[in-house]
């Protein structure tokens, strides 16, 4: 596949304002290095996430999602980490279902080929 025909998306969590901020306290106990290892399980677990997602939308014939690293950004879409699992989520849904729905036909056809 060229990269022409690849759509791209890039998530990336620079500001997440959904937590609450830490207490001075709190932030100057944390382990940097926790905190890096924190960070990359979690990038790791949503690469994953992508991954799996990429396999259901092949299976369906589309083109898998590709992600991107320290590009220009004018050419890309880019996610906040709570926008980008809920695409996940919703991408998800939509191939179950569309798999879903595909059997349900196939099961009419061959029932209805019973009929004949």
């Amino acid at each position: 596949m060229t990269e022409g025909s690849q759509i791209f998306l890039l998530p990336i969590s620079t500001s997440d304002s959904t937590k609450e901020p830490l207490s001075p306290v709190a932030s100057k106990a944390q382990d940097p290095s926790l905190l890096s290892n924190r960070l990359m399980i979690e990038k790791q677990q949503e690469e994953a996430e992508w991954e799996s997602i990429n396999g259901l939308l092949m299976t369906h014939g589309f083109k898998p999602l590709c992600l991107v690293k320290g590009a220009d950004l004018r050419d890309f879409i880019v996610f906040d980490k709570q926008s980008s699992q809920k695409m996940r989520q919703i991408l998800k849904t939509l191939m179950e279902e569309t798999t879903r729905q595909q059997s349900m036909i196939r099961e009419l056809i061959e029932t209805n080929q019973q009929l004949k």
